[in-house]
């Protein structure tokens, strides 16, 4: 295509289907085109689309992330659509623009216009699209975010040598994707910000894409599922009642581990609770490190010098679980392509949530419920500036995700958590915020998680997102020293940060 997205030639390979007439066309309508008429039914092509100047190299790229990725059904390179401070003022939770790479295709719905490639098995699972889209850009980023959604695998590889074309229509794609609460809170920032600019005035919309959710051809290569290894890693604190539970869930499991990795934190002297461990024979190899040093990111760290097996399932010392749940988890990352799946967990005397969701791309991380590839994990360690506080899961997700992982949610397969009231991470360690008057709110490790893979705008976002959300209700005094208990955290978070 030109640089006005107009199509200025069409290479056809192995499909018999004459697409002449839409050279000198605009590319959208071309897209439509085949959304609409060539269905499964008919055909099954790769679609690739790029300015007339691209370099060969970014053609090698995505043919190689195609070979290497199962089940991929679009990958693009360039600058994404929606990168600008609006973006970011719209998407105070999401960190993936920053951790975007020009080295690895990063699972992300912010995809780029400007070269890509297409999966037809996207556009075949479309129920329902606007008939009237004449933008590319709002075209590629609606199907790369409710592909995203519904489970499909979608990458973007940042190249700003490609960066020449910047979408006039942003905060239309934004109101879009996520209505029109998201788009006055990006507004709002904006004006807090002194950038007027942005704000919204009222467009064209259009109704929104519905795709299919991806479906899965489970259990059709039972060998293979049988024949993956994995190790469990769990850190416990007081809780070896709970834990011979899990050992015992484990122990039923239609795949067994091969090893379980236990890090046993005690305060002053061991608790005899664990003692089973040295009685109890079980069907897999128990390594059983005992430390007299407290916090979760300390005893995950040790656990991840011992694992040897493909996979390695993250778990909680209080959890429970069915006889399957391993080996159906292998199954969907095996037929995803996933490279880390979290499950869903409920708690105690609450409904188990519906499993109409199915599989769907997540930007976190549960390090008590999570399946991950083991070759992502060489390397990669939990953040121990975070321990005692939060974010510790979302940094981990992120470090992941730096190496080009795809992390799937799952809620087909479910744990249950008992969040049992003793023991546990949530050892009470006075950190020096804690202290005074003017406590440090929020907590100093969520500043620290957004300075460390976020940008300053989202940071500015988050900030306005937390007033609102607190000074509703709070008392007057409170309102008050909100801006300084603010600046407070921003403080302790720099010096994290500098540790």
């Amino acid at each position: 295509y030109n640089h006005k997205y107009f199509v200025s030639h069409i290479i056809i390979s192995g499909l018999d289907i004459n697409l002449r007439k839409w050279e000198n066309m605009p590319i959208v309508d071309l897209f439509m085109f085949l959304i609409k008429n060539i269905n499964s039914n008919h055909h099954h092509y790769h679609l690739y689309w790029f300015p007339i100047e691209v370099k060969d190299e970014i053609i090698e790229s995505l043919n190689e992330q195609i070979l290497k990725r199962k089940g991929l059904s679009i990958a693009t390179v360039g600058q994404p659509i929606l990168h600008s401070r609006q973006a970011d003022y719209a998407f105070p939770f999401s960190c993936i623009y920053n951790i975007l790479s020009d080295d690895v295709f990063i699972h992300t719905w912010r995809v780029s216009a400007e070269c890509g490639y297409f999966n037809s098995l996207l556009f075949n699972n479309i129920i329902d699209i606007e008939e009237k889209i004449t933008d590319f850009p709002f075209l590629i980023q609606s199907l790369a975010y409710y592909g995203y959604q519904k489970g499909y695998l979608i990458f973007n590889k940042t190249d700003m040598s490609l960066a020449k074309f910047i979408p006039n229509n942003e905060l239309q794609i934004i109101r879009h994707l996520f209505g029109i609460k998201w788009l006055n809170f990006s507004s709002l920032v904006s004006l807090l910000n002194f950038n007027p600019k942005f704000f919204y005035f009222p467009g064209k919309t259009y109704k929104k894409l519905d795709i299919k959710s991806r479906e899965l051809n489970l259990h059709e290569s039972p060998e293979i599922i049988m024949n993956i290894s994995y190790d469990v890693i769990i850190p416990s604190l007081g809780r070896g009642k709970y834990l011979k539970d899990v050992l015992n869930d484990l122990s039923k499991q239609t795949i067994l581990p091969r090893k379980v990795i236990i890090v046993e934190q005690y305060y002053s002297e061991p608790d005899h609770a664990y003692d089973f461990l040295f009685e109890t024979v079980f069907p897999f190899k128990i390594v059983h490190k005992r430390i007299n040093k407290m916090g979760a990111c300390n005893a995950r760290n040790l656990a991840l010098q011992e694992f040897e097996n493909e996979y390695v399932f993250f778990a909680d010392d209080d959890i429970a679980f069915d006889t399957k749940l391993l080996e159906d988890c292998l199954d969907t990352m095996h037929t995803s392509g996933a490279d880390v799946i979290t499950l869903a967990t409920t708690r105690a005397n609450q409904d188990k949530p519906s499993p109409v969701f199915g599989i769907c791309g997540w930007e976190g991380f549960g390090s008590g419920c999570s399946v991950v590839k083991s070759r992502f994990l060489n390397g990669v360690n939990f953040d121990e500036r975070f321990e005692f506080g939060f974010g510790e899961d979302s940094d981990f997700g992120v470090s992941l995700r730096k190496r080009g992982a795809v992390i799937l949610y799952s809620s087909v397969n479910s744990i249950l958590h008992y969040k049992a009231p003793i023991g546990g991470f949530r050892f009470e360690e006075k950190k020096p915020w804690h202290y005074g008057f003017l406590r440090a709110i929020p907590s100093p490790t969520i500043i620290l998680f957004y300075l460390k893979n976020c940008t300053v705008n989202q940071l500015k976002a988050y900030k306005v997102y937390y007033w609102l959300k607190k000074i509703v209700g709070a008392p007057f005094k409170e309102k008050l020293l909100m801006p300084f208990r603010w600046s407070k955290s921003i403080q302790y978070a720099k010096k994290l940060l500098k540790n």
